[in-house]
């Protein structure tokens, strides 16, 4: 009956007795088999009713679920995300700290080095083939190696800043490389390794290089290749061309990198766990140095069987005709003869000296000693450049504060003399500072702001001399008015000449006032400031002209004149009376400071644009009276 199709049925029964006959009459049972609910109408009514109404409310309850989880998703990745974002600032800032603290460590260096190099290049001077010689070159030599680990992690600090910029000079490319390659003939042999150069390009070549990057990279190059190979291995330098661009490899067989270490060896401060030594500075500043280039570096090794290590660099090609410092072909020269350079032939041949070439005036016996005051708070500094200027009188101070008070001290003395009519000049005896720029108590900056803020002080003539090489520092000293900058550690000669040159100035600045002050009978010095307020406002119209007409190379001095509303006698006798300086030579000087504030400030990208832009036409002219006036070449600031 459970399966019997549903609705009415009728059920016939027919009996049948024991002898087998049926009955005639049928018993019809009527029989109904009901559906169950679930397929009733009103239940299949009644759900599909419920299933229209639970539709939309199941959709708003799922679409709100997924909402929430998203909403919750959302708040983990952004929390995820400020997390990883703080920590990548963190690291940032890690890494920022330890790049200062390498660069700070590096400045403090500077003073100790400078005392290191300086006394034993003094000595090696005077001292004789020997042994005592020897040893002293060996000190020499490490601590030049000193200086060059200092100077890789200053020159990463001016890469992050992006103060480092590409200067490039037309190179011929073979005998360049034959020269730089010297020094490692010489170490190879040394050190019993077997060194080969092969140059698989046209010996003839001449390319536009930035040399003393390009040096920084091979010599690292070189350096480490002859560094992990054992004696009896061997290094390859390989140079290939490739149309437009030039490899350089360096290949040697040493005990290789260890596979895990090879894809980081050009990270910053990464030193593998198989080798000793190093800083992990030298392939990090590689390559950074080869992408300034537009270059690219990459290394092969298979640990246990050496390693090779690359350097691709555009190949730009130049002419094989004789070339001046800036790129130009001599041949293509414009040959202008401007004003200043035939100011120079004359004063060649005049009697009166230039004040940066050829006489300085008279001799150290004929005069008497200028008076320097030294304010350095290093104290074996302080005695060192005091034996270094030991033809001039030094006063000491270790700070500022106390190189005021011996400016004041020295002034009330001079007034003392001056009344006893014991001291001609009627000036301070100080002719020139040298000054530190960090100093405790009352540091560099300050001290010099107080002095060029004082009438008595501000014609002194100022020398920075500083560790601190950034170009801030150095465009706030010259903002405040010091007449040269000169970084730790520095050379004996370089700080004489840069000495003799601004002392040579103030000298006859100090004759020419005395000489108008015999001329009108008047105590012009010691009645008013060598440099008065007023004088100071001229001079700074006077250079705002000049600015105004820097980059003109035939500026005439009379028209210049004509802008102050003088004769051009008058105007050069008040320049000359205020200076020391002919007009001529005044904007020569001016020319070369407006040169190296735009080398500092990097605002052009070549030497020849900076000239040409403070009214040189020949480089080769600036180049060289760039190097007398500040003692390096234009390329070397900064």
């Amino acid at each position: 009956m459970s399966r019997l199709p549903y609705g009415e049925h009728l059920l016939r029964i027919k009996g049948q007795n024991s002898k087998g006959q049926w009955s005639a009459h049928k018993l019809v049972i009527r029989v109904v088999a009901l559906k169950p609910f679930y397929l009733k109408t009103w239940f299949l009514l009644l759900s599909g009713l419920v299933f229209l109404l639970s539709g939309p409310l199941f959709y708003n309850l799922r679409t709100n679920q997924l909402r929430r989880q998203k909403a919750h998703l959302e708040e983990e990745v952004a929390r995820r995300t400020q997390t990883i974002r703080h920590q990548a600032e963190e690291l940032k800032s890690l890494e920022k700290l330890k790049s200062r603290f390498f660069t700070n460590v590096s400045h403090e260096l500077r003073t100790p080095l400078t005392l290191i190099l300086g006394p034993i290049q003094s000595i090696l001077k005077r001292k004789e083939e020997g042994q005592e010689k020897m040893l002293l070159s060996f000190v020499q030599r490490n601590a030049q190696q000193l200086q060059k680990l200092i100077n890789e992690i200053l020159d990463l600090s001016k890469l992050e800043d992006h103060k480092l910029e590409v200067v490039e000079e037309p190179v011929h490319f073979y005998p360049y490389l034959k020269d730089q390659l010297a020094q490692f003939h010489s170490a190879a042999r040394s050190d019993q390794l077997d060194f080969e150069f092969l140059f698989k390009a046209d010996k003839s070549t001449h390319i536009l290089l930035d040399k003393p990057k390009f040096e920084k990279i091979l010599h690292n190059y070189l350096s480490n290749a002859m560094k992990f190979t054992p004696p009896r291995g061997k290094v390859k330098l390989t140079v290939e061309d490739f149309g437009n661009h030039l490899r350089l490899n360096v290949s040697d067989t040493g005990h290789g990198i260890p596979a895990d270490d090879l894809p980081h060896i050009f990270d910053r401060f990464y030193q593998s766990k198989q080798t000793e030594g190093g800083t992990g500075i030298g392939l990090s500043l590689v390559k950074e140095l080869a992408e300034l280039l537009s270059g690219k570096v990459w290394a092969n090794s298979e640990f246990g069987n050496g390693s090779t290590f690359y350097f691709e660099f555009p190949k730009k090609t130049v002419d094989g005709r004789r070339w001046t410092t800036d790129g130009v072909a001599e041949a293509q020269k414009p040959k202008v003869k401007s004003e200043y350079s035939g100011t120079l032939s004359k004063i060649k041949q005049s009697s009166t000296p230039d004040p940066y070439i050829g006489d300085r005036g008279p001799s150290a016996a004929d005069r008497q000693p200028s008076t320097i005051l030294l304010v350095e708070d290093n104290s074996d500094l302080r005695e060192y450049i005091k034996v270094l200027l030991s033809e001039y009188k030094i006063l000491a101070a270790e700070n500022g504060k106390v190189g005021l008070e011996v400016l004041s001290r020295q002034s009330t003395v001079d007034n003392q003399s001056k009344e006893n009519q014991t001291d001609d000049r009627g000036l301070t005896t100080v002719d020139l500072i040298i000054s530190d720029l960090m100093m405790p108590v009352m540091d560099g900056f300050e001290f010099l702001e107080r002095v060029k803020s004082a009438d008595r002080w501000r014609h002194i003539p100022v020398i920075m001399l500083t560790a601190k090489v950034n170009v801030k520092a150095k465009l706030q000293a010259l903002r405040i008015g010091v007449d040269d900058y000169l970084t730790k550690p520095f050379q004996e000669e370089e700080l004489k000449a840069r000495i003799e040159n601004l002392l040579h100035n103030y000298r006859e600045r100090m004759e020419l006032f005395a000489a108008a002050e015999e001329e009108s009978g008047e105590e012009l010095i010691s009645k008013k400031p060598v440099m008065a307020q007023t004088d100071a406002e001229w001079l700074q119209k006077v250079e705002r002209v000049f600015e105004k007409s820097i980059g003109d190379y035939q500026l005439k001095m009379d028209w210049v004149a004509g802008q102050m509303y003088l004769s051009q006698r008058q105007f050069g006798r008040r320049l000359q009376q205020l200076t020391g300086l002919k007009p001529h030579q005044y904007l020569l000087e001016i020319r070369l400071k407006l040169a190296r504030d735009f080398l500092l400030e990097g605002k052009y990208s070549t030497v020849k644009e900076v000239g040409f832009a403070v009214g040189f036409r020949d480089s080769k002219y600036f180049s060289r009276r760039f190097r007398e006036r500040f003692g390096i070449a234009p390329s070397e600031v900064g």
